[in-house]
This record gives C-alpha cells, sequence and structure tokens, in this order.
C-alpha cells in the first residue's frame, strides 16, 4: 500500500528534476560539451536513486523493520513550536502566502545586481604566461627576454616549474587554451606550475605588476587557467569595417579609453603595430641588359634570404623540412643588402647596380573576421576583477568620452560577454519544450491543474531564495550557479510533491480540517528536514574548501535548500487550504459514481440470481 502510495508522486518529483537538467545536456557547442558531464552525472543519480528507493529499499524495510522499532529522533519542543506556527499560518492562508513571497521576490531582485562570470577561474597549480615584443623583434630578442623574465620569476619560492616556448604556442597543457602563434618570432608562451592552486592565484597578481614595473617596454600578460570556451581576452572589441587606416584610426581611440579604465592592465589591438619593410625599385632596362627578367630576381632574392627546401628529414613521427640559405642573411643590414650579387645571365652584378632599396613601414598583419577586415582590441583586466564589470566601465567611459563609430565601422563585443551569451542562447534553446515535459509530469503524478500550479510556484520560490543566498556569498552568477539552482528546484519540488500528496490522502484534510492538515504535514517533516540536514551536511566541505568553481554550487545549493524547506512548510499547506475545495468536491463526486457502480452491479447481480 505505502508503494503505491508513493511511486507515482516520487516518479512526477524524479522526472520533474530530471527535466531540469536536459536543457544542459542537449545544450550543443563547446559549452555544452564541459557541462553536459555534469547534468548527465546528476541524471544518472536521480534516476538510480528513484530506482533503488523503491525496488531495493522499500522492500528491505518491509522486511526488516518492525514496528515496534524506534522512528528516530523526536523533538517535541520543535514539534510543538512548528505545529503552533502552522496553525496561526492556516487562520490566514492567503495573507501568509503573499507574505512568504518577499524573501523568493527580494532573491531575484538581488540576483539581478549580480555580477555575472559564467565561467570560473580553475583552481589550478598552473599559471599562463604569454610575452608580446615589438612586431619587429627577432627570435633572438623574444629568447632574451623569456631569460630576462625567467631570473625575475625564479625568485619566487612558490614557482616549482617554468617551461618557455618561444616562437610558438605552447602545446594545449589546459583544454581551452588557444592555439595558432606557430613561426610568431616575437611572441612565447611560458607555462608557470606553482605548488598549490592558492600560490597559484596570489601569484598572479604579484608577477603582473612585478614584470610590468621591472620590463615596462614587454608586454607580458600572467593569466589564470579559467573554464569555458576559449577566448582571446576577457574583454574584446572588434571594430569591422572596409578601410584599415580608419579603423586603426578608431582603434588607437578606443585603446586610449581603455587604457586609462579603471582595472584595466594591458590593451592590444591587432592593426596597431608596424615593421619596416625593404622596397625594390628594378630598373627594368638594366636588368634586361643584364640577361635576366623581373621574375627572374624576384625568384633569386626569395631562394637568397629565405632559402630553398632540398629534402627532409624524418624525426621520430614527424618530418622537418631541410632549408638551404645563405648563412647570416636574416642578419644583413639594408645598405648591406644593396652589395648583394646577383647571378645574372651575363655575370654576377650587385643589387645595387639593377634596383633602388627603400626602407618603409608597412602593416604587420590585416586581421579578418568573416572575409571583414576587423580590428580586434583586446582589453587585459586585472585578476580578480570580472570581465562584466570592466566591459560596463569602458561603455561608460566611451559614452562619457562622446566616442562615436564612423560610416562604415561596426563594432562587435567578445571575449567572456559573447561566450556567455552564446551559451545562453544555446542553454535557452530547448526551455520550452522541457517546461511542457514538466507540466505533463507533474499532471501525471497530481491529476490536478491547480497542484501542478502550486509545485511550480515553489520552484520559482526556490530559484529566488537560491539567488538570494548567493548574493550575500559575494560570488559572481556564473553556470555552476545555475546548476546549483536545477538541483534546489528538484529538492524543493520533492518536498512539495511529497507534503501534497500526504494531504490528499488525509480525507479530513481535503475536508479543511486544520488539525488534520498540520497533523499530516507534521508527518512529511521528519523526511523534509532529513533530506535537508544531509544535502547541507554533504555540501559543507565544497563550502570550506575554498576557490571559484564550487563555492557558488554549494552555497546555492545548501542556502537555498534551508530557505526553501522552511518556506514549503508553511506555503504548501496554506495553498493547499485555499485551493482543495475543487479538490473534494471532485473526491465527493468520485466516490458518488464508485457507490452508484457498485449500486449497479448489485442489481444485477440481483437480476442474474432471479
Amino acid at each position: 500500500r505505502t508503494f503505491r502510495h508513493l511511486w507515482v508522486p516520487l516518479l512526477g518529483s524524479t522526472l520533474t528534476t530530471v527535466l531540469a537538467f536536459m536543457p544542459m545536456v542537449l545544450m550543443p557547442g563547446p559549452a555544452g560539451e564541459f557541462i553536459g558531464g555534469i547534468s548527465l552525472a546528476v541524471i544518472g543519480s536521480l534516476i538510480g536513486s528513484w530506482l533503488i528507493s523503491l525496488f531495493i529499499i522499500a522492500p528491505l524495510a518491509g522486511r526488516w523493520l518492525s514496528p515496534t522499532q524506534s522512528h528516530g529522533l523526536e523533538l517535541p519542543v520543535l514539534g510543538r513550536i512548528f505545529s503552533r506556527t502552522l496553525g496561526w499560518v492556516l487562520r490566514a492562508p492567503r495573507l501568509t502566502m503573499l507574505l512568504i513571497f518577499v524573501l523568493p521576490v527580494l532573491g531575484f531582485i538581488q540576483g539581478a545586481k549580480l555580477p555575472e562570470q559564467f565561467f570560473p577561474v580553475s583552481d589550478r597549480d598552473m599559471l599562463n604566461m604569454e610575452l608580446y615584443l615589438p612586431a619587429s623583434a627577432g627570435i633572438e630578442s623574444t629568447l632574451e627576454a623569456t631569460r630576462r623574465l625567467s631570473d625575475v620569476m625564479n625568485k619566487q619560492e612558490d614557482i616549482i616549474g617554468l617551461n618557455w616556448f618561444v616562437g610558438s604556442s605552447a602545446p594545449s597543457f589546459y583544454y581551452n587554451l588557444k592555439q595558432g602563434k606557430d613561426g610568431a618570432q616575437n611572441y612565447a608562451q611560458a607555462m608557470i606550475t606553482t605548488t598549490d592552486y592558492r600560490a597559484a592565484n596570489r601569484l598572479v597578481s604579484v608577477l603582473q605588476r612585478e614584470i610590468d614595473s621591472a620590463f615596462p617596454e614587454y608586454q607580458a600578460l600572467v593569466r589564470r587557467l579559467e573554464q569555458g570556451p576559449p577566448a582571446d581576452a576577457p574583454v574584446e572589441l572588434r571594430l569591422m569595417g572596409s578601410s584599415v587606416e580608419q579603423l586603426k584610426d578608431v582603434g588607437e581611440k578606443l585603446r586610449r579609453i581603455a587604457l586609462a579604465t579603471e582595472d584595466v592592465v594591458h590593451v592590444r589591438d591587432s592593426l596597431s603595430e608596424v615593421v619596416p619593410k625593404v622596397w625594390l625599385q628594378v630598373d627594368p632596362v638594366k636588368t634586361r641588359v643584364g640577361g635576366a627578367a623581373p621574375t627572374d630576381l624576384s625568384a633569386k632574392l626569395q631562394a637568397d634570404l629565405n632559402g630553398i627546401q632540398r629534402g627532409s628529414l624524418l624525426e621520430a613521427t614527424e618530418q622537418l623540412p631541410v632549408r638551404v640559405r645563405v648563412e647570416g642573411i636574416s642578419a644583413v643590414a639594408v645598405d648591406e643588402l644593396d652589395l648583394l650579387p646577383m647571378n645574372l645571365a651575363k655575370g654576377p652584378r650587385p643589387l645595387m647596380a639593377i634596383a633602388d632599396t627603400e626602407l618603409r613601414p608597412a602593416q604587420a598583419q590585416i586581421t579578418r573576421r568573416d572575409g571583414q577586415r576587423v580590428n580586434k582590441v583586446e582589453v587585459y583586466i586585472r585578476d580578480g576583477v570580472l570581465p562584466s564589470v570592466v566591459l560596463g566601465r569602458l561603455r561608460q567611459a566611451m559614452d562619457s568620452e562622446g566616442f562615436a563609430l564612423p560610416a562604415g565601422v561596426q563594432i562587435q563585443i567578445g571575449g567572456e560577454s559573447e561566450n556567455r551569451d552564446k551559451a545562453l542562447s544555446k542553454l535557452l534553446s530547448s526551455v520550452s519544450l522541457i517546461v511542457v515535459l514538466m507540466v505533463v509530469a507533474v499532471l501525471m503524478a497530481f491529476n490536478s491543474l491547480r497542484f501542478t500550479l502550486v509545485i511550480f510556484v515553489v520552484a520559482g520560490q526556490a530559484a529566488g531564495l537560491g539567488m538570494l543566498s548567493l548574493s550575500f556569498s559575494g560570488f559572481p552568477f556564473g553556470f555552476t550557479s545555475i546548476v546549483a539552482l536545477m538541483g534546489l528546484i528538484g529538492l524543493a519540488v520533492n518536498a512539495a510533491i511529497i507534503i501534497l500528496t500526504e494531504l490528499k490522502a488525509n480525507p479530513r484534510a481535503m475536508a479543511a480540517d486544520r488539525e488534520a492538515i498540520i497533523a499530516s504535514v507534521g508527518e512529511c517533516t521528519r523526511h523534509i528536514t532529513s533530506t535537508t540536514i544531509t544535502t547541507v551536511a554533504g555540501l559543507l566541505p565544497l563550502i570550506l574548501g575554498g576557490g571559484g568553481f564550487w563555492p557558488p554550487f554549494a552555497i546555492v545549493l545548501a542556502g537555498g535548500t534551508v530557505l526553501a524547506t522552511i518556506l514549503s512548510l508553511y506555503f504548501v499547506p496554506a495553498a493547499f487550504l485555499v485551493l482543495r475545495k475543487p479538490f473534494l468536491l471532485t473526491l465527493l463526486q468520485r466516490n458518488s459514481n464508485a457507490d452508484k457502480r457498485e449500486s449497479d452491479e448489485e442489481q444485477q447481480a440481483l437480476v442474474v440470481n432471479q
């Protein structure tokens, strides 16, 4: 009888919680791959818990538990206080429901003010460091810069490992680090290993400050490893247009505004770098007299300066090209380049005899996005400051400075803000279907539209209480908070379903007997409070462990569970008392129909006997 009484409500609460996590499972893209595994683990645990509770624990309890066995700890004083306060609530149920809404609404108001950091930093004992020199710097200058930086960083006792990769990106020692810097002579990347994640978090600001002070000619970026999809910079503004000069001018204005913004450490834009470039003005008459065409001269210069590939070398599983070129040609000065001998058909001649050389500045690179020229302004911020906060300050500074885009130039927001918006849009893409399925699941458990409304009101209250708990902690709102809200909604719905099931099973409670309602709710408090206590106790290690990844999750779930449990024990009985009248009539009509069917069956049996 107990099994038949509980299996449908428990199935409804389990399905509701499972469906709450489904948007994260169905979420496409890198963000979905990141949080989908967590959601699948939770869903598997919920389904397994439901199966174990009904098909293993219930039979074992029926076999081994005796009626005379102790029912656990009893606290008569708390029981009397709860019964008395619930009696007060049931005397004015509508007023109580309105008062209970104050805390959830306050939670949503506070939640709207929370800073956003959808993907938190990771609690790893490693740091990522990128070094940029001027675009004209050679590989030797970059290598020397890494040596100088190493001398400064090795003085820190908490650093136990320092690995440099000069001229290219480091191998992916973390899953979301971007590649694509191979062949960049002015670039180097370092993998820094520390004693623990606390030392890593402390060293970020220390190293950034010391390096900026000691080497102002370098642009060194010390960053913690972060979760989520890869991003070039925490705050990124993309200027898109057709004119390179126009993009450079607008980017320079934006760069100056960003540098003056609070908590900004460095700013880079992709079109500001220029490199010296040698231009040759070839005299076609002299070239023709020498017995060569301009294309022959170009091929000869290409071979002398860059070399010619003449074979390959197999190194383990990698094939390395072998290039032959003139020794020391890369270190030749421009005036010495005029003396470079050119072997023409009618004898060798110096380059200056057939061409004039001129040194001019040229654009180091022209970046494009979706086939359109773009100037990427990358803003790097102080450690511990949220990108959303700096982006808001930057927008205010742009408005105060009167920053306006000229005709033909567009601006896009990238970085962490873009990743967050994409992740949220993908997360919400399947919400409408999931909500319909959740309504069906709860209707299946209660066969009642009004009680289904009560369940979803409780779910909304739980979400507001979870955000209220997070607002007291000082942590930003991120994806771990969303995962915790899903779990919190499941716990609150489960408690509400248990209370409503117990009340519906009591005919006196359905008849608005307040004493019966208090007694029925009192029967549920042991289960609900024990679930709350075990949940909070299990989350305490995550709260006390520190870091930036798990504490927001644990605070939302633990704090929201405590508040939602307390409010549910008062809100659900009050809502039941207000809404129970139509269900009482339905129950009486159902009983009347059952009595009528029994009477008809007795009359038919009497006719057959006659």
